[in-house]
């Protein structure tokens, strides 16, 4: 699993305005984190380990079949 190519779709699926005005973090526990602020608009997506309202700790793999 590419990190940066995962963020990337996730940043495309999310766009300016996803509507759940929070923040989410990913922990891939193998690979890196995925940050989604929806606190702000435009949206953020990166890979930065910030506070989350909601924290999904799980494998790269699962995380690929949720997608």
């Amino acid at each position: 699993m590419n990190l940066e190519e995962e963020t990337n779709k996730i940043r495309e699926k999310v766009g300016d305005d996803c509507g759940i005005g929070g923040k989410i973090k990913f922990h891939l526990v193998d690979v890196g984190v995925i940050f989604v602020d929806a606190s702000v608009v435009p949206n953020v997506v990166n890979n930065e380990e910030d506070d989350a309202d909601c924290t999904i700790t799980l494998s790269s793999e699962d995380f690929m079949q949720i997608q």
